[in-house]
């Protein structure tokens, strides 16, 4: 389990590699090909995160989102930090998801956001709940465009429990940071914006759980470092670099269908195509990740293709 302190840094959401088989059905398939990627990711990044949204959690059963967050623990061992991804609606299914994890990885991170249309005071308390169910922490998700946001205020009051120890926002501000760490000073803030990933450092953030990771861990690494060492017109510089490759590859489509269309695995429904349903952007994304040698992206893609 990480400790509260010990978040900082660079984290990737972890895709989750799958084949569709002769009969139609698509399956978790952990090549080779993954963890030799995974190798290269805990070269740039603090940790990894299986089983989140970009892995295409949501259309995971609860064996399997256990599975794939055990399995990639297990290999990651001590090399890297590891925060299990769970997505669920439902308070009884994230328990039972984060406790199958630990009856097998013991004490655990967990980085959980909440997509029902609920309440904020249903949110603190499916939170509380959870957090009281587990031997482990939690790393808040708010998202509004994900329909998960959780507004300040609870996040404020949810951070008076020990067991919750940061946030991954994707609307994060510098005026909301800052109330957030006037009340909690130590409470870990992560970008779950690929565009303000140094600003929200720069903020008093610790870190980024970056998608752009998968296709620029070296680029995504530099900026969150040299933000962190509060060495910014670096860090500014690379963040543009970030910015010009999320415009073309993430920007109004749907992340995890996009790093496995690139990483040639495939998706399970909502989670389409793109080879199929919109082949330009497929183009559009190639183009664009040619700019870059494997060198500056800290990745030759065309090696971790995983099937």
């Amino acid at each position: 389990m990480i400790q509260q302190a010990e978040i900082k840094g660079l984290y990737v959401p972890l895709f989750t590699p799958m084949k569709r088989n002769g009969d139609g059905k698509c399956r978790i398939a952990l090549t080779p090909k993954f963890y030799e990627y995974i190798d290269l990711l805990i070269k740039y990044a603090k940790g990894i995160v299986p089983g989140g949204t970009t892995g295409q959690g949501a259309t995971l059963k609860p064996s399997e989102q256990i599975d794939i967050a055990v399995d990639v623990g297990m290999y990651i061992k001590n090399r890297a930090q590891l925060i299990v991804g769970i997505s669920s609606d439902s308070t009884d299914d994230a328990i039972e998801k984060a406790q199958g994890v630990e009856r097998k990885l013991g004490a655990t991170t967990f980085l959980h956001p909440i997509g029902a249309d609920v309440s904020q005071k249903e949110v603190y308390a499916h939170f509380q709940n959870l957090a009281n169910q587990i031997d482990g922490n939690i790393i808040l998700y708010s998202n509004k465009q994900r329909n998960s946001k959780i507004e300040l205020d609870t996040i404020i009051a949810l951070a008076d429990n020990p067991k919750i120890v940061g946030v991954k926002d994707s609307s994060m501000t510098t005026d909301k940071i800052r109330k957030i760490l006037k009340k909690h000073k130590d409470f870990a803030i992560l970008s779950g914006n690929d565009y303000s990933i140094v600003e929200t450092i720069q903020a008093g953030g610790r870190g980024a759980i970056a998608a752009i990771a998968h296709f620029a861990p070296k680029i995504t690494a530099n900026a969150v470092n040299y933000a962190l060492e509060n060495e910014f017109w670096m860090a500014r510089a690379y963040q543009q670099d970030i910015n010009r490759l999320v415009d073309k590859t993430f920007n109004g489509a749907n992340v995890a269908a996009v790093i496995a269309n690139v990483l040639g695995t495939d998706t399970r429904s909502p989670h389409e195509s793109i080879s199929f349903t919109c082949p330009d952007k497929i183009k559009e994304i190639n183009k664009i990740l040619s700019k870059f040698s494997p060198e500056e992206l800290g990745i030759d893609l065309s090696q971790y293709r995983m099937h």
